[in-house]
């Protein structure tokens, strides 16, 4: 297993040497070339040193090519990559490469001798105030070899006196992580990079963090820094939600509602209405017609034909029974039927399924209406399920 060494004063273990270092030519007494490269010694002639030396760098820069260079691939690599390509950005002197590097190699196999590594890039670097911030880190780390501590303890406490931007106070490591990846982090709108990433050394306080990944919400949270703290904030990163316009959410005033234009007539309450009419209709000739005409013929007769008289008594009682039926009946019928009308338009005024209405016409289709005639009894009967 591949173990991080330390830059500077402890280099690398050999096994993670790359192959692509760099290369030093040294001209012998004897007209010979001697190229060292990767701790081989490779002895050429004058005549053929210039095509040699091509092809070597030709296959230097295909190895290094072939290297991840995206944070995307960055982040697919392992340790040993990594480490690789971190030390290569150090030799090369590009420290800031080299810290990102360290850092996503930390990420992915935490290992406490990368922070001396990340504090002597800064170093480096000239920014004695985050190098100071590292070596604490590691310092307080509850993994941290003891060998190390001595010597990180030490390197801390001489860049003190000459590093007037840090003290004890400032705040420790604060590490972004985010679902998708490479949201970019912002802390009071100071562009921090790209997730996985991390800032140290903030002053203590309060301050507001923002992650932006495209077609994503944005995450917003409130940051507090605390001396000598790290902190990690994770966010997931989530995918707005459907908007409906305001014109989509508006019916055309000029269109009928869809419910409306769509829901079934009512052909049973109707047809009680109707029928309620017929036989209020019904009742009145009776009322008006038939039992006049009875009273008329009974006035015409004399005082002795008592069985006629009877008969039209008789007669003129069924024919006021049924008129006070059919008023009967006529009453019910229209106001079930105007009933059933109002409570259908309530029900689609209130939005009612078509689940209700089907329930409701097939109630009403159950309903049936028939005439009921009997000796001295005259009307309608209703019949059905309510």
């Amino acid at each position: 297993m591949l173990h991080a060494g330390v830059f500077g004063k402890q280099a690398l273990p050999a096994d993670t040497s790359c192959p692509g270092g760099p290369a030093k030519l040294m001209d012998d007494d004897d007209g010979r070339v001697k190229l060292f490269f990767g701790g081989r010694t490779v002895v050429f002639k004058h005549a053929s040193a210039i095509a040699a030396l091509t092809l070597l760098l030709t296959f230097s820069h295909s190895v290094s090519a072939q290297q991840p260079v995206t944070k995307q691939e960055l982040t697919e690599a392992d340790l040993s990559t990594l480490v690789n390509l971190a030390r290569e950005a150090y030799e090369a002197g590009e420290y800031e490469v080299a810290i990102e590097r360290l850092l996503l190699a930390n990420r992915r196999e935490p290992d406490p001798r990368l922070l001396i590594n990340v504090a002597r890039s800064y170093a480096q670097a000239d920014n004695c105030a985050l190098s100071l911030v590292y070596y604490a880190a590691f310092v307080r780390h509850p993994a941290a070899q003891e060998p190390l501590i001595a010597s990180a303890q030490a390197a801390l406490d001489e860049g003190k006196a000459d590093c007037p931007a840090y003290t004890d106070e400032l705040g420790g490591r604060i590490m972004f992580e985010s679902e998708p990846m490479f949201a970019r982090v912002y802390i009071d709108d100071t562009f921090i990079g790209t997730t996985p990433t991390e800032s140290a050394g903030l002053a203590p306080g309060t301050y507001q963090v923002r992650m932006e990944l495209d077609d994503h919400q944005d995450f917003t949270q409130e940051l507090e820094v605390v001396a000598q703290q790290d902190a990690t904030i994770g966010a997931i990163m989530e995918t707005p939600s459907a908007e409906v316009s305001e014109s989509d959410s508006l019916p055309d005033a000029t269109e009928a509602p869809a419910d409306e234009a769509q829901a079934p007539v009512n052909y049973f309450a109707y047809g009680l209405v109707g029928a309620g009419a017929l036989a209020l209709g019904n009742g009145l000739v009776f009322d008006l017609v038939v039992i006049p005409g009875i009273d008329e013929e009974r006035r015409q007769l004399s005082p002795d034909q008592t069985d006629e008289y009877a008969e039209l008594t008789s007669r003129r009682q069924s024919r006021a029974n049924i008129a006070i039926g059919s008023y009967v009946a006529g009453a019910v019928l229209i106001t079930g039927g105007v009933a059933w009308l109002v409570y259908d338009y309530m029900s689609a005024g209130a939005g009612s399924d078509n689940s209700q209405q089907d329930d409701i016409q097939r109630r009403l289709g159950s309903i049936q209406v028939a005439p009921a005639l009997g000796q001295g009894v005259a009307g309608v009967v209703l019949g059905g399920r309510f």
